[in-house]
């Protein structure tokens, strides 16, 4: 395969939260009202129902709550705490009935639990707004290691989100679309993701191009592979599972390429 020489400097984003919706939330006792207060706003936009709002208003409001008891009130125990990392993320993505909603609330503890792990007493005490939004999202939810998108340089910490299909008839507010929307050559989807991933803390991003394939190797092992055509991301995961992911969900892979690459520096550095 006849590639270009690799790139020595990524490509700048037209916009740092380019596709997806981010706003920085309170360390206090006021995360939960400030993560339903940018929910609500943005879903006005979309003309959902007045239920399915209620609904991502009162989870995004317990990510909200599970990130001051589980997230900053921990990282005060264990370091001190930086600026304004909180933040709330909102995208789509394609999952497997169709376009969902994706919204994540990220805190600067890494770890699960008072202790950074997860155990039953624990999931028992604080564990009630996770179990509604299981209950809700029918199990489409989860939390990853990932880095903050608002801070310079960017922090280390924790995403926690859940998934809900949005309706067919949904609008999708300008905020959450690429611009331009979507990438439609390689070019313009390598560019993104490796612009992303440069964003977010990861360096020395070794990338070759051919007019059908597209290649980034990190620095912590991981090769991301683009085909023109099939028009797809692909990439071994550190579990041993393979990820493939279209083109037109830039944003979903790059975040899913930031957690695997924290996975792989927390696990070296272990």
């Amino acid at each position: 395969m006849d590639m270009a020489p690799e790139a020595t400097v990524p490509p700048k984003l037209r916009s740092a939260n380019d596709g997806c919706y981010v706003e920085r939330l309170p360390r206090d006792e006021r995360i939960a009202q400030a993560a339903r207060r940018c929910v609500s706003g943005l879903l006005a936009l979309t003309r959902c129902s007045t239920e399915y709002i209620g609904d991502v208003e009162l989870m995004a409001s317990e990510l909200g709550t599970n990130a001051l008891i589980h997230g900053i009130r921990n990282t005060r125990r264990h370091q001190p705490i930086p600026r304004d990392s909180a933040e709330i993320w909102i995208y789509t993505r394609v999952g497997a009935t169709g376009r969902e909603l994706v919204i994540k609330v990220f805190d600067p503890f890494r770890g699960w639990g008072v202790d950074g792990t997860d155990t039953c007493e624990q999931m028992r005490e604080h564990g009630r707004g996770l179990r509604l939004i299981a209950n809700l999202t029918q199990g489409r939810w989860g939390h990853h290691p990932t880095m903050s998108r608002q801070e310079t340089p960017p922090v280390p910490g924790k995403a926690t989100w859940f998934a809900l299909p949005l309706p067919s008839s949904v609008h999708i507010p300008k905020v959450l679309k690429m611009d331009p929307a979507p990438p439609v050559s390689n070019r313009g989807a390598v560019d993104y993701v490796h612009a992303m991933l440069s964003s977010r803390g990861i360096d020395g991003i070794i990338r070759k191009d051919s007019s059908t394939v597209s290649v980034l190797s990190l620095t912590c092992g991981l090769t991301v592979w683009y085909r023109a055509r099939s028009d797809e991301f692909s990439w071994g995961c550190p579990d041993g599972d393979q990820e493939r992911w279209p083109a037109c969900d830039v944003v979903e892979v790059s975040e899913r390429l930031v957690a695997a690459h924290a996975v792989i520096a927390d696990g070296n550095a272990a």
